[in-house]
């Protein structure tokens, strides 16, 4: 193993690792004993990019029987998580911007502002960054499970961020008329499109592979966003508050004099751990013939 070993976000066996490694955490319960299958990646230093990466940034996940990654959950380890995800993200992130402005242009090209749900949409797609701080990337306005079966449903709004995480979110325009029957039917067109946003979100998960949450939104006064669950609901705040100017300072120096710091201390004491060990082995070995 070579002492001298290093992180490198361009290294796509190590960007697609630690992403996986993040999407797992993201997609974990955090009050229950978390263990991820590592078995399909090899001719990595599993290990020595768990220190590196995860455990320089106080996220404790170590090698557990050579072929787990086991995760020891704390308050802030989703916050962490989500600073690991950006850095590591960033070579996809020109790609994204592309998708973002054909996607704008061609709903501005087909949109359909006299319709009730459409004219929602537009205002989401519009204000995102209001709505839903730090998703500004539009990657689709209408997007099928399966292309080869259009039977199974088509999803609504998705958008990207910065962060590696996608959000769904399924819109619906509630009868805003008064009297029993439009009730019912508020209803039942709540709890549809909550229902579409959970079923949505798991399409959307298996699509990108990366961690994906999921909301609806109606045109309720009140209420008018619900998240799939409050992990969800936590992840998109915390991207909000990273998104938000003291956020995005924070983070700017801890990724550019803190945790360049940390790093070198890591490397520095794995380093001279290793030299020990060999040091102690040789004499071993000396002393024995």
């Amino acid at each position: 193993m070579s002492f001298f070993y290093g992180v490198d976000v361009d290294d796509e066996q190590q960007r697609i690792f630690v992403l996986d490694i993040c999407t797992k955490i993201l997609s974990s319960s955090t009050d229950t004993y978390n263990c991820f299958d590592i078995s399909k990646y090899k001719g990595l230093y599993i290990d020595r990019l768990l220190k590196l990466v995860f455990q320089s940034n106080d996220v404790n996940a170590y090698l557990f029987e050579y072929s787990l990654v086991h995760v020891d959950f704390n308050e802030n380890t989703l916050a962490k998580v989500l600073q690991i995800c950006k850095v590591w993200f960033q070579p996809y992130v020109r790609n994204l911007k592309r998708i973002d402005r054909e996607k704008r242009r061609e709903w501005d090209q087909n949109k359909n502002i006299y319709h009730p749900e459409e004219k929602m949409k537009n205002y989401l797609i519009n204000n995102i960054d209001k709505i839903f701080p730090g998703f500004n990337y539009l990657v689709d306005f209408e997007w099928f499970v399966n292309e080869d079966y259009l039977h199974y449903g088509a999803g609504d709004l998705i958008f990207g961020s910065d962060y590696g995480v996608y959000i769904v979110i399924e819109t619906k325009w509630l009868n805003t008329n008064t009297g029993k029957t439009a009730q019912v039917s508020r209803n039942i067109a709540r709890n549809k499109v909550k229902y579409q946003s959970i079923t949505y979100k798991k399409y959307a998960q298996e699509k990108f592979t990366l961690k994906v949450i999921g909301a609806s939104v109606t045109n309720d006064e009140e209420n008018a966003i619900h998240f799939v669950d409050n992990q969800d609901e936590r992840i998109a705040s915390i991207i909000k508050y990273y998104h938000s100017e003291w956020g995005t300072f924070k983070t700017i120096l801890y990724y550019v004099i803190i945790f360049p710091i940390k790093l070198v201390v890591t490397v520095i004491g794995v380093i001279l751990f290793s030299a020990i060990i060999t040091v102690l082995i040789g004499s071993i070995m000396k002393n024995y013939h």
